[in-house]
């Protein structure tokens, strides 16, 4: 009789260019219970930070360049820690919804901005995360029907010369704002994004 066992699909890449590529990395492109054929499928932000992981590797670099760190180290990394049952940082404290929220939020952006680079298509405008309770911005300058109506020449002047500057910023578009209640757990988020980084650079800044 033969065996009406579903077989799952292959992996699209072989384990040692997995292997390779992870150990290159220092994250995982597959996660525990996860079917490499659906999580490193074409056109996923994870296919793309593996590929662009094996075409390093393959032009003879040891570690990741600054570029591949920028675009995918974050994104692989709150992908890691996010797939725990209970997210923590390395003490063992425990994130909150709300601080999962934050880190859920940015994750949501980078794959988006990933797969529409690669695919050709507009990432996804997060405004407001379904918890209602974090707000998650792009910088981005304010069109002419947004622009406040008592203005005067000189804040002019200085908003044009800062929107100069961010357009001159090749990080500009990885540059978040959260908003969190007082007591919220502001400075735990923050060290999830730390936690998250394995190779990546994090900058947060508070007044």
């Amino acid at each position: 009789m033969a065996d009406s066992t579903t077989l799952a699909a292959p992996s699209p890449v072989s384990g040692a260019d997995l292997a390779r590529a992870e150990e290159f990395a220092r994250e995982p492109f597959v996660l525990e219970g996860e079917d490499p054929a659906e999580v490193l499928a074409e056109g996923s932000a994870r296919r793309s930070a593996l590929d662009a992981a094996l075409a390093e590797l393959e032009s003879g670099r040891t570690e990741p360049s600054i570029e591949w760190r920028r675009r995918y180290s974050l994104m692989l990394g709150l992908e890691r820690l996010l797939s725990e049952e209970e997210p923590h940082l390395a003490d063992g404290t425990v994130l909150s919804a709300h601080q999962v929220d934050a880190l859920s939020g940015t994750l949501i952006a980078l794959t988006s901005e990933v797969q529409a680079s690669r695919n050709g298509s507009a990432p996804v405008n997060l405004e407001e995360l379904p918890s209602g309770e974090l707000e998650l911005e792009r910088v981005e300058e304010l069109s002419d029907e947004e622009e406040p109506l008592d203005w005067d020449a000189a804040e002019e002047a200085e908003e044009e010369a800062a929107a100069d500057a961010l357009a001159e910023d090749p990080g500009a578009a990885r540059r978040f704002w959260f908003e969190h209640a007082t007591g919220a757990g502001k400075t735990v988020a923050a060290l999830g994004f730390v936690e998250a980084s394995r190779t990546g650079g994090i900058l947060i800044l508070t007044h």
